[in-house]
């Protein structure tokens, strides 16, 4: 664990926690993620466990918080032995998305695929998991057959939304629209991102580069840029940027925020009489630490229009919008 301060890296912490990907179940190939909060480190240790740990930014103290066990995790009442696991949490630190693909140590072309949601408000998440998807494959060029994929690596979005892809050459995105919600109504989608060729366990990373300093806490001190900007007046003030302007079909909104940790954060766009013009939900609801958003308004006549950012119902910036037909 290493500690940046304002001149120097320091070896702060050193664990020797067992990270191996082989256990008495199996092995894995396994994802570590950290929450958006940077408050929560998980770990999936092979087959048998997912172990949360708090995390103190300020110190590099890994404490185990709680253990989920894999118990029963068998398919069509066959043991598989290997599988690849992806990992996430939805920024709200309530839902755990795992990705799993087990193999058959006796029939290797013989695999199961599933995306599971487990609710970490539950007594027992693992028992009362829910399967999100367990249809997952793609269809090979030429011959149209279908061949189940692994789900390799989950990607926290710029715009709060969940992504992945999966092993094998294949075109979608994967994509969880909102993480922060339970069940189906987390809006897993499978063909909203085709990708223009084959990919193949590839996806970009996105650090959390907006999670600011830690509340009430000694670290985060580097005053000389980050926090001394931070504090001033000019970095306090929110602010949107809209791109295309004017625009046609969709907007693509930058937020900028002085606490991106914030509920209750949405986007309304009204026209010049103050009428909202996009009702029944079509607004925008940002999710903590999201910070590009996207709005249709290719139905919307020619016109100007203001684009407000609201946080618990009061309104923090505005900008104009200029739409074209």
């Amino acid at each position: 664990m290493l500690l940046i301060d304002n001149d120097s890296i320091k070896n702060q912490k050193k664990y020797s926690l067992d990270f191996s990907s082989k256990t008495q179940h199996g092995q894995a190939e396994t994802q570590k993620c950290i929450s958006q909060d940077g408050s929560l480190y998980l770990d999936l240790r092979g087959n048998d466990e997912i172990r949360i740990f708090d995390f103190d930014r300020c110190s590099g103290k890994l404490e185990l918080k709680r253990k989920i066990p894999f118990i029963d995790d068998k398919v069509n009442n066959k043991s598989f032995i290997w599988g690849s696991i992806a990992i996430a949490i939805s920024s709200n630190n309530r839902f755990i998305y795992l990705g799993r693909s087990v193999l058959n140590s006796v029939n290797p072309d013989e695999f199961y695929t599933y995306l599971l949601q487990l609710d970490l408000e539950d007594n027992d998440p693992w028992k009362n998991r829910i399967v999100i998807t367990d249809d997952l494959y793609y269809i090979e060029e030429g011959s149209g057959e279908k061949y189940g994929v692994y789900i390799w690596h989950f990607q926290q979005g710029m715009d709060g939304k969940l992504y992945f892809i999966a092993g094998g050459d294949n075109t979608p995105l994967y994509v969880i629209q909102n993480p922060n919600k339970k069940g189906k109504e987390c809006g897993f989608c499978d063909t909203c991102i085709i990708l223009p060729s084959y990919n193949s366990i590839s996806i970009p990373n996105f650090p959390n580069y907006r999670l600011g300093p830690l509340k009430g806490s000694p670290c985060d001190t580097i005053l000389g840029v980050a926090n001394q900007e931070l504090n001033s007046e000019k970095d306090n003030k929110y602010a949107l940027k809209v791109s295309p302007n004017p625009a046609t079909d969709r907007l693509v909104i930058e937020v900028t925020m002085k606490d991106y940790s914030q509920k209750d954060t949405e986007l309304l766009l009204y026209d010049i009489t103050g009428k909202e013009v996009l009702p029944n939900g079509r607004d925008v609801k940002l999710p903590e630490y999201a910070y590009i958003s996207y709005m249709d308004v290719s139905k919307l006549p020619t016109g100007i229009y203001t684009l407000h950012l609201k946080v618990h119902g009061q309104t923090v910036a505005t900008d104009k919008v200029v739409v074209m037909r």
